[in-house]
């Protein structure tokens, strides 16, 4: 049952990284919708 176990925690950690990264993205793209300026001025340096 251990193996099992240990084989789950990985699994739980893709889950939980990929929820955050998902809420992260909706926010900075909520945040980020009015000023476009910035992400141009990032992208020529």
């Amino acid at each position: 049952m251990t193996i099992r176990r240990s084989q789950r925690w990985p699994l739980i950690a893709v889950l939980g990284l990929l929820l955050v990264t998902g809420s992260i993205l909706l926010a900075n793209q909520r945040h980020s919708g009015d000023p476009p300026r910035a992400r141009r001025e990032l992208r020529k340096f």
